[in-house]
């Protein structure tokens, strides 16, 4: 089994390092872009951002991290106006991977109140603190669409704790 796992890199690079360990010790190749010892597949004639999406799509199953940062936005790199980590959960639903959102609690708490405050020019919050980030409240809203949906069933979303259910 292959697992793809996307996140912000730089400001996880900790957790993700003992994801793949995790991953390995089980059995499972775990698929990081950032990780020299991973089952990552290079294309030398692809930029970087098409070659993420090649392995999101020759993945078994696909796990998100998201903590306080958005990514920046690939609109004026030829994408669509989304960061890397949000186009490859866009790609892992296209081909209907099951998807796995982990979502540490303090953003869970910040998208409440983001939710029920979105529209007031004074808000401020405690974790999500820079409000070009809070692109991450769409992607967390068109995953609870999605997990909602009943042809999407495999398709977990937990906050907190990581949790992990493989096939």
């Amino acid at each position: 089994m292959r697992i793809f796992i996307s996140s912000t890199c730089y400001d996880l690079i900790d957790l993700r390092a003992e994801l793949e360990a995790f991953f390995r010790e089980a059995g499972i190749e775990a698929i990081l872009s950032d990780s020299l010892s991973s089952e990552f597949q290079t294309q030398h004639d692809s930029n970087s951002i098409e070659t993420c999406l090649a392995n999101v799509r020759n993945c078994d199953e696909f796990l998100i991290i998201l903590s306080n940062r958005y990514g920046p936005s690939l609109g004026t790199s030829g994408f669509d106006d989304f960061s890397a980590t949000h186009l490859e959960y866009i790609e892992a639903v296209k081909h209907k991977k099951p998807v796995h959102m982990f979502v540490r609690d303090r953003l869970e708490a910040d998208f409440n109140i983001w939710r029920n405050n979105k529209d007031n020019p004074e808000l401020k919050l405690s974790w999500c603190k820079e409000q070009h980030d809070w692109r991450i409240f769409e992607l967390m809203k068109e995953h609870r669409k999605l997990t909602n949906d009943d042809a999407a069933k495999n398709n977990w979303f937990c906050f907190g704790s990581l949790e992990i259910r493989l096939n």
